[in-house]
């Protein structure tokens, strides 16, 4: 088996299939917990902003304010830009960036999120750590992550034998289960007065054909191989097996995601 890596790696990917579900996340869809915190005229970051489809939404919430998205994918970055033209949204700003080292001073922010991500950062702590840097006296900072051990299918779905993809997600310092421990995160990194919640989404055929899609990927299915967790064909029979299921009409996925919001002590 490899070593953990200590490297940021987004396991599912830049290409097409890792867009299909991440495009259809706004603010009002997967943000609305922070939206309430937000007012007219806060500055805003979006880590791991992905293509920019919440960060447009809180750009709006914020405005005249700015809101600034990051992510370490330029794949990203080049589409929330295009969104952004498209979109004529003029007060927000996107750009590459690594969440564990951001490239801001020192108390530039009045809110910071980020969602589905900190479970893709080998150190959650340090990268609370440094969003709190980040954070003017009394901003918020919201994160929401999800849970595998959570996620819930028929009985007879193939998803139940997803354990290689698990593996190579770890494998490259990921957490899969994070979510249910983010509250613990925000307390340990020195945030107050911390709220906790979530909800669920549903996983639609389009979204299932992608996961499949993913696993095809060489570079994953590198990992997978030389990891020791998966064999080229048994990746291949799962991905066909998933795209099947996807067709018929029991094929029903709840993907659950748990949000935490904290405050950073005023001075």
């Amino acid at each position: 088996m490899s070593p953990h890596n200590s490297e940021t790696q987004y396991t599912h990917g830049y290409t097409n299939p890792a867009f299909a579900g991440i495009s259809s996340r706004t603010a009002a869809s997967h943000a609305y917990f922070l939206l309430p915190h937000l007012k007219s005229g806060d500055t805003l970051l979006d880590i791991g902003c992905g293509p920019g489809t919440i960060t447009l939404g809180l750009a709006e919430a914020v405005a005249p304010g700015r809101a600034s998205g990051v992510d370490i994918g330029e794949e990203f970055i080049e589409l929330a830009r295009d969104g952004a033209e498209s979109a004529g949204v003029q007060n927000v700003n996107f750009a590459t960036g690594d969440a564990l080292k951001l490239d801001f001073d020192d108390e530039s922010f009045d809110a910071v999120f980020a969602f589905a991500l900190l479970e893709h950062l080998p150190e959650p702590f340090d990268a609370m750590k440094e969003w709190k840097r980040v954070l003017k006296p009394g901003g918020v900072v919201a994160v929401g992550s999800g849970a595998v051990s959570r996620h819930a299918y028929a009985p007879d779905s193939p998803w139940g034998n997803v354990g290689f993809y698990l593996a190579v997600w770890e494998q490259n310092g990921g957490h899969p289960e994070i979510g249910l421990t983010q509250p613990k995160l925000l307390e340990d990194a020195g945030f107050s007065e911390i709220e906790v919640g979530g909800f669920i989404t549903s996983l639609d055929a389009l979204a299932q054909v992608a996961w499949a899609e993913r696993m095809r990927e060489p570079s994953f299915i590198t990992q997978a191989v030389e990891g020791g967790f998966a064999t080229e064909e048994e990746i291949e029979d799962l991905a066909t097996e998933i795209e099947a299921w996807a067709k018929l009409e029991n094929s029903w996925y709840l993907l659950p995601w748990f949000y935490g919001l904290g405050k950073k002590p005023a001075e």
